[in-house]
């Protein structure tokens, strides 16, 4: 089995920070925009943990190989979200 090499780091706006590794530039890349787009997740125990997207503060790709690439050009060029609380 192929040894995860990068990491990602999601920070929140209170200060908390979760981080896992992951195989590839490419599947990190994935995550960091979907974690940015949809939210995060974590498992405790038995039960699932979400944190909506408005609670994130950044999300960080660290490991050998990082560089600008087709996903980041796509995420850039993206319009802006804006989030609407009810």
């Amino acid at each position: 089995m192929e040894e995860a090499k990068i990491a990602i780091r999601v920070k929140f706006k209170d200060g908390t920070n979760y981080s896992y590794k992951v195989k590839d530039v490419a599947q990190a890349k994935r995550y960091a925009h979907s974690i940015i787009n949809t939210g995060f997740r974590i498992k405790r125990s038995n039960v699932l943990i979400y944190f909506p997207v408005h609670k994130i503060d950044t999300v960080e790709v660290e490991g050998e190989g990082i560089e600008r690439g087709p996903l980041n050009e796509y995420i850039r060029e993206q319009e802006p979200v804006t989030l609407v609380e009810k």
